[in-house]
């Protein structure tokens, strides 16, 4: 099981977690996602259980196993260099041989031992993710997300590894690990995406808000925060207003399980069915007017905006086809009075 799961952790470090949603045929044939609490916890289990059997290792071998990978990196790294050379394509072994002095052979056991150090030190050491992920179960996050998450930093770390300084590598480890975490919560747990720097800012403002508190006993103003935090008090005003997190609309509220939020909000806008009502009388009465003279029918449609236009005054209208103002209020009583005999296509949408 061990080689499984190190493998796995390397090349892949997403798939060093188990699924949380384990797809399932359902009765009519189609596969739907099963996720529950229950089976999150099992599959925690089940994952502790299985890297619960790689051994540890001891500070020889992780200086041996941390020589093998730095290898595998710079070989990594010569072949990389290469490939940018020749545009993209990939590097023949035998060039990539040349290049480090190495013959065909030596070439391949340094690939192998290299890559199967660094699946070790992955492997032995991902009780070490568990560990610092369960410190961030409550940021919006779950446990098995931030696993991977912190695998993904852990697997950086054995990459990073220099094993010529001499400190153990968990020490080193524990660091990439947390960066891992911590970035990913900073970018995934938020419904609206923050900079890594603001979120970095908005760490620092928290961290500050919770200091000044017990020191005052209260909850500082936002010119003492700032004065805490050495910022500028409309800098840290505009932090705050980034903090805020978006409310779910399908949130329940009062006593009770039935009253969502939604429910007890009012619409600003028009019902579909209203929208389509409303265009469905505009498409009528252009119809109607249609059929009045095209005096009437012109002096309507200027009156009362009927072309996306604002309303005019008799006056302006007047002045727009070139008659006074009493023969324009006479055209639109006229019109009027001819939409009223025509207006049976339109009853349907007043008779409530």
């Amino acid at each position: 099981m061990a080689p499984a799961i190190a493998a796995a952790s390397v090349a892949t470090p997403l798939k060093a977690v188990p699924s949380k949603a384990a797809p399932t045929k359902g009765s009519a044939g189609k596969t739907v996602a099963v996720r529950s609490a229950g089976a999150d916890v099992d599959l925690v289990r089940s994952y502790l259980r299985d890297i619960g059997r790689v051994p540890l290792l001891s500070h020889q071998q992780e200086i041996t196993l941390g020589r093998q990978v730095q290898e595998l990196m710079d070989l990594e790294a010569q072949e990389a260099e290469l490939s940018d050379q020749r545009g993209g394509e990939m590097v023949p072994p035998a060039e990539l041989a040349k290049a480090a002095g190495l013959s065909a052979a030596q070439l391949k056991r340094k690939l192998q031992a290299g890559r199967r150090a660094k699946e070790r030190m992955v492997a032995a050491n991902l009780r070490l993710v568990v560990s610092v992920a369960k410190k961030y179960t409550k940021r919006n996050m779950e446990l098995l997300d931030l696993i991977q998450e912190g695998t993904i930093g852990l697997v950086r770390g054995v990459e990073k590894f220099d094993p010529t300084r001499g400190y153990k590598f968990s020490t080193y480890a524990y660091w990439w690990i947390r960066q891992g975490i911590t970035r990913a919560i900073a970018e995934k747990s938020r419904t609206i995406r923050l900079p890594i720097h603001i979120t970095e800012m908005l760490n620092k403002l928290k961290k500050g808000q919770r200091e000044l508190s017990q020191e005052l006993g209260r909850t500082p103003s936002v010119t003492e925060l700032a004065g805490f935090v050495e910022l500028p008090e409309e800098e840290v005003k505009e932090l705050m207003c980034r903090a805020r997190q978006p409310v779910s609309l399908e949130m329940k509220v009062g006593d009770g399980d039935d009253t969502e939020l939604l429910d007890l909000l009012a619409g600003d806008g028009e019902l579909p069915s209203e929208q389509v009502e409303g265009e469905c009388l505009k498409g009528d009465l252009r119809d109607l007017l249609g059929q009045l003279p095209e005096l009437q029918e012109r002096v309507l449609r200027m009156r009362y905006g009927m072309d996306g236009e604002d309303p005019m005054s008799l006056t302006g209208i007047g002045r727009v086809i070139g008659i006074s103002r009493d023969r324009v209020r006479n055209l639109e009583r006229d019109g009027l009075a001819g939409l009223r005999r025509l207006s049976d296509q339109v009853e349907a949408y007043v008779a409530c």
